[in-house]
């Protein structure tokens, strides 16, 4: 076994997480931006505080708490206390929200956020209105990180979409564009209702 330095250990990033219930695919979309973008020691224990915080914001008929998820006003709120608050945790972090319209795969903002090394928070169908990652794309797909574990098979009947398992650091789906931006209520589709929003998250730097 290889010994390691702690800080050799601090500079690693983590694989990127699934959620641990049937509501907390925000939650864990945002935490996984960070995994993504920052190492496991560049990350402050106050992020993950308020992250954890805000979401799981609903409450379903019965008057439970989280269990209609995360709303969108929530992943806003984080977005802008992120541009607000951030430089006070130490991070070089920053946000832009896309909404009506501009919430599109295929948006310019969106793409240069991509291409230089950012990620998108998407808010798509999936049986009902949830949370991914989005860690890249090209000129036919877009690459995402779900955080709904499935079964390998998934998605064999699915031309649009297949299940990718050897990059636990970076996404564990690939999406044609032409799925993301239909107006259906498929498996990655975006949401195209009031809800319509997306998250941009990046380093400044």
């Amino acid at each position: 076994m290889a010994n390691y330095t702690a800080i050799e250990y601090l500079s690693m990033k983590t694989p990127l997480a699934y959620q641990v219930s049937e509501y907390d695919c925000a939650q864990t979309t945002m935490l996984n931006a960070l995994r993504f973008l920052y190492t496991r020691g560049e990350i402050p224990p106050t992020i993950i505080k308020d992250i954890t915080q805000y979401t799981l914001d609903t409450y379903n008929g019965e008057g439970e708490l989280g269990k209609c998820g995360t709303s969108p006003y929530a992943i806003e709120y984080l977005g802008n206390w992120i541009n607000n608050n951030i430089s006070g945790v130490g991070l070089d972090l920053k946000a832009d929200i896309l909404k009506n319209e501009e919430a599109d795969i295929y948006n310019d903002k969106l793409e240069y956020c991509i291409k230089n090394g950012g990620v998108a928070i998407l808010r798509v169908w999936s049986d009902c209105e949830h949370y991914v990652l989005c860690t890249g794309m090209d000129e036919k797909n877009v690459y995402i990180f779900d955080p709904y574990y499935v079964k390998d098979d998934d998605y064999d009947e699915d031309s649009e979409c297949t299940v990718i398992n050897d990059k636990p650091f970076e996404y564990n789906r690939k999406v044609s564009k032409v799925r993301l931006n239909s107006k259906t209520k498929r498996d990655f589709s975006i949401v195209k209702n009031e809800n319509r929003m997306i998250l941009l998250m990046y380093r400044k730097k």
